[in-house]
């Protein structure tokens, strides 16, 4: 059988780090009469991810992850790969059982998963965006996050476009690895007057933005743990996201879905939003109590200070 490695890591093509990963692997795969004619580094891109696994699958019977892997926004080997394969990402009991297993076993050590939290902002008064982009409470849809591919930004200028309303739509945040797909998206936009950029956006900005939006809206075709919607429900934000498992599980009933990639229902559902005030005021009302609620940081630290407490604990038994 053929197997081969592909290693994520913008930082392994960048050379920071030894890529000690794939001789491991390599390594572990010949001592399995594993033959192994390609490895791959490639950065933390999902549209050059995508490529190399398909690369991978037509010429390998088995393909080996290392990198990408971590909870961070930009940690999307395991969205990709559901992608590639059109298959959703599950949780495996099987497999997470396993995985406690292995440090009990090998290090004595219990693993507890918990959650990110979110707290209640402060609601500011829309001064600083007023004054610089000329943004009133209401008058704009608003995305906050990195500008790249899998964020479904295309989607979103192309809906917008077909959209009758004078609000404006706030692309707010920077590129990541590349600015060619920011200057596409503002070609995109170009001939949209109602369509604003505000570049990497931080602080009370930042704030007032959340603070102020009509609606917030997350078109994205992959996420690990989206935080920024949770920041936006936590704004008492009427939210619209694509229907993708990592938001649907977040926002439940709380906010609206609209089919992945699907630009004319996420047309539709825009519209339906900006002709419906009184629709979007009730999802403004539930929104910050239920996220506030799910994911409470006070409930994020007492279960991390009961999983040191319990250390403790266990670790004084030892000694006694």
């Amino acid at each position: 059988m053929i197997a081969e490695v592909i290693s994520v890591g913008t930082e392994l093509l960048l050379g920071n780090i030894v890529n000690t990963n794939a001789q491991f692997l390599a390594e572990k795969c010949a001592l399995l009469g594993l033959s192994m004619y390609h490895q791959t580094v490639v950065g933390d891109n999902p549209e050059r991810l995508s490529q190399c696994i398909r690369t991978a699958l037509d010429r390998a019977d088995i393909v080996i992850f290392t990198g990408g892997l971590g909870p961070t926004e930009d940690d999307l080997t395991k969205e990709v790969c559901a992608q590639v394969m059109g298959l959703p990402l599950k949780e495996d009991p099987h497999t997470r059982a396993r995985i406690q297993e292995y440090f009990q076993m090998h290090y004595g050590r219990n693993t507890v998963f918990i959650p990110n939290g979110i707290k209640r902002p402060n609601i500011l008064k829309a001064h600083r965006i007023t004054k610089k982009w000329g943004l009133k409470k209401d008058t704009y849809i608003l995305y906050v996050g990195r500008l790249v591919p899998e964020k479904g930004l295309d989607y979103l200028i192309n809906a917008f476009k077909l959209t009758k309303t004078d609000k404006k739509l706030v692309i707010a945040g920077g590129s990541s690895d590349s600015t060619e797909f920011m200057e596409n998206l503002k070609i995109l936009a170009k001939n949209d007057l109602r369509i604003l950029f505000t570049g990497f956006v931080q602080g009370d900005i930042l704030e007032e933005l959340y603070s102020n939006a009509y609606i917030y809206i997350l078109p994205s075709d992959l996420e690990g743990m989206p935080l920024s919607l949770l920041e936006g429900m936590s704004y008492g934000n009427c939210c619209l996201t694509s229907d993708i498992k990592e938001c649907a599980d977040v926002v439940e009933n709380k906010a609206i879905l609209f089919k992945k990639g699907n630009i004319e229902d996420l047309r539709n559902k825009i519209q339906m939003l900006c002709d419906d005030k009184r629709m979007v005021q009730s999802y403004k009302m539930t929104a910050a109590d239920f996220i506030c609620s799910k994911y409470n940081w006070d409930d994020v630290v007492s279960k991390t200070i009961q999983v040191y407490k319990n250390n403790l604990k266990n670790e004084k038994s030892l000694h006694k």
